[in-house]
């Protein structure tokens, strides 16, 4: 059976997300680092249609890379190394 997040994870930065519009992984990345925490936010700065497959598409991406984003962009260090 097909897995639209194991396929979005290992897929290269150069897959097409939307194919309307050529919309690319790496375009929404950045869409996520930029700030983006919702479909419509990653529209905003991302030429995006609206169709139901890119839609599916950039949810799994933001509920993927969203999380791990948030915690490299919280600040305080390394949380794995015993503190000084």
């Amino acid at each position: 059976m097909f897995n639209i997040e194991n396929f979005l994870r290992s897929c290269p930065p150069e897959q097409v997300i939307c194919v309307e519009t050529g919309a690319t992984k790496k375009l929404v990345l950045a869409a996520i680092t930029s700030g983006a925490k919702t479909f419509d936010d990653v529209a905003r700065l991302v030429d995006l249609s609206g169709d139901g497959d890119t839609k599916r598409n950039v949810e799994t991406l933001l509920k993927l890379y969203g999380p791990v984003f948030a915690i490299m962009s919280a600040g305080g260090g390394c949380h794995h190394c015993p503190q000084a």
